[in-house]
């Protein structure tokens, strides 16, 4: 099957709720390859249940900083709430999990012009925030997409123009970008509501998108987990 409309997610972060709801609107939407740019796990409870979504979708997965920590691997300092999450996350995982996520690359180019990175094509752990970082990213890259997630916070950069919020972009096939989709479970920019990105490759439409969940079944899970309440009340607030 070609691959034409996909879906970009990345920082799921255990929030199955969150991830459930992203699932439903991408495929109302119609999504032939599904990309996740790392942070599957960490933070929240349901590590498990969102790999498990992810590897019945067949999705192409990179190894963000979480699995990175929860493998035992170098990574950039984690806080103690996100310490806490890390060995919960260890305790919660299978065989398979531990394969699945083991099987992750830093990076991918599931497709000749599409880079997946975490953070940076740099660095997996480089938050790109400062403009003069999203300038040295994007004019390094070499694909005409590159997708990369961290910050938890959405954007579309050309070189000129940062856009961000819910938007719907054309993109310019003879133009380099760099799309950041948001988070999904847990957005940093004030925005409590699942981010996603969508994709037609053909067409070259592109729709950053924000989708509604239940924070209380989300919240509870957190409780019913013993994480750290302070994981939990982030995700109400999208900070």
């Amino acid at each position: 099957m070609q691959t034409v409309r996909i879906a970009v997610l990345a920082d799921i972060h255990g929030n199955l709720p969150a991830l459930e709801a992203v699932l439903d609107d991408a495929s109302a939407r119609g999504v032939d390859a599904w990309y996740c740019l790392g942070d599957v796990v960490g933070y929240g409870p349901d590590p498990v249940a969102c790999l498990a979504h992810l590897r019945r979708l067949e999705a192409v997965c990179i190894q963000g900083n979480h699995e990175a920590a929860v493998l035992g691997l170098p990574t950039g300092p984690f806080n103690a709430w996100a310490e806490a999450a890390v060995l919960y996350c260890q305790q919660q995982l299978g065989s398979e999990e531990w394969d699945q996520i083991r099987a992750f690359p830093v990076q991918a180019t599931p497709e000749p012009r599409v880079r997946l990175v975490h953070g940076s094509i740099f660095d997996r752990d480089e938050y790109l925030v400062a403009l003069a970082q999203l300038r040295a990213a994007r004019s390094a890259q070499e694909e005409w997409l590159v997708f990369g997630g961290h910050t938890h916070r959405g954007l579309v950069y050309d070189g000129e123009q940062v856009r961000d919020g819910e938007l719907t972009l054309d993109l310019d096939p003879q133009r380099r970008y760099l799309v950041n989709p948001g988070s999904v479970g847990q957005p940093r920019d004030g925005d409590p509501r699942a981010a996603w990105a969508w994709v037609d490759l053909r067409s070259g439409r592109l729709e950053l998108r924000r989708v509604p969940y239940d924070l209380e079944i989300a919240c509870a899970r957190f409780d019913q987990a013993g994480l750290p309440q302070r994981l939990r009340d982030r995700i109400r607030v999208g900070r």
